[in-house]
């Protein structure tokens, strides 16, 4: 299934991939895990991974994850299978997250992912962005 959605992908990236998002849809059916990932989002990887060959594997798994980041603990243990299946995801870039007295919300990142930063030619505020930048 996965092959017909990345052609271009090599067949055991694509393993790895199914393999850790069958282990986590295992986990969601024990209860060790809330979400239940499933096809749809190893689809999601692999569709990124045809499409955008350059960003890697660990650009299109985040684009799936990213949420769960975080959860620190929830985030580590997601990450734990795909490093078991031989796939890199690193734990989580958020340190600390703190509401301070006035309610206010802080969140304290201890790295950037490597495609993110500044741009160094974004595009005129008055016109839509086209494309990467």
């Amino acid at each position: 299934l996965l092959r017909k959605y990345a052609p271009t992908v090599e067949t055991s990236t694509l393993q790895k991939i199914a393999a850790s998002f069958s282990e986590l849809r295992e986990m969601s059916d024990r209860g060790d895990i809330s979400y239940p990932y499933s096809t749809r989002e190893a689809v999601s990887v692999v569709k990124h991974l045809e499409a955008h060959p350059e960003e890697g594997i660990e650009s299109a798994l985040r684009n799936i994850l990213d949420i769960d980041s975080f959860d620190s603990r929830l985030f580590s243990r997601i990450g734990d299978v795909f490093r078991r299946n031989g796939l890199s995801l690193p734990y989580s870039f958020v340190e600390l997250v703190t509401i301070n007295n006035d309610g206010e919300l802080s969140i304290e990142y201890v790295g950037k992912r490597e495609a993110e930063g500044v741009s160094n030619s974004p595009p005129d505020l008055g016109s839509p962005k086209v494309g990467k930048w």
